[in-house]
């Protein structure tokens, strides 16, 4: 597994292709934690995560589009990610059945621009494909996974829902105010748009718990006062001390 982590967070520094946030996370992910990957993918974060929380912690992945779930789940037999549990769901605010709503281009899926057709106005800015293809999928939240799974703690979350963000934190309500997690959230104005919300209002909902927001800058994580186009991924951290959590 340290093989396919360590390939993964050096191509985060060195190519275009893997967020550099990938390589900015130890500090997040200390052996032992527990981490919650919504919107998986193929596992560019899972396994640097499953490395980073080692044999004693463990990675809930959740990926809603079925060749990438068993893409993923075959990519974490391989590297020996034993730590790493795949859900094929995607993310909401509560359990049931949906559908993801999946771009085609040129006859190819374009599966990382999927997105949960429940609460959505439209496609968005996947107008511009040519063609979609609606997939059936299971719907679950963070709190259920939490309870489901019997998990004592969560210590970071990681959230790629094209959009779908405001849902999944309120499906994760319990969780937040429980365990505090560090939240690593990819935030677009034009997706997140189509469930008729705001990109700011993401951070606004999380000063309610009180999350304080940094992007990264110069290999740094830095705070931010606001969601802008320059950036993709936004940290968000309890104001109080982990050290401080633990303790009470």
């Amino acid at each position: 597994m340290s093989g396919a982590a360590g390939l993964i967070r050096f191509c985060s520094r060195w190519s275009w292709f893997v967020e550099r946030e990938i390589g900015c996370l130890a500090a997040f992910v200390p052996p032992g934690s527990v981490c919650i990957d919504a919107g998986a993918s193929y596992g560019s974060y899972s396994l640097p995560l499953a490395h980073l929380a080692g044999a004693t912690g463990q990675v809930h992945s959740v990926e809603p589009i079925p060749a990438s779930a068993r893409l993923l789940s075959s990519f974490a037999r391989v590297c020996g990610a034993a730590n790493v549990v795949v859900h094929q769901a995607a993310v909401g605010r509560t359990g049931g059945t949906g559908h993801m709503s999946q771009p085609r281009r040129f006859g190819v899926a374009v599966s990382t621009r999927s997105f949960l057709t429940t609460g959505s106005r439209g496609p968005g800015a996947n107008a511009g494909f040519a063609a979609q293809r609606l997939v059936e999928t299971r719907v679950t939240s963070i709190d259920e996974i939490r309870r489901e799974h019997g998990l004592t703690r969560v210590d970071f979350i990681k959230a790629d829902v094209e959009g779908n963000e405001l849902a999944m934190l309120e499906g994760a309500r319990e969780t937040l105010a429980a365990h505090r997690p560090v939240l690593l959230l990819e935030v677009e104005q034009r997706h997140v748009e189509k469930y008729g919300a705001q990109a700011d209002d993401l951070p606004a909902r999380l000063a309610d718990y009180g999350y304080a927001m940094h992007v990264l800058r110069g290999g740094a994580w830095q705070p931010a006062a606001r969601i802008t186009g320059a950036f993709r991924n936004y940290l968000f951290t309890a104001r109080e001390s982990r050290a401080a959590r633990h303790e009470s």
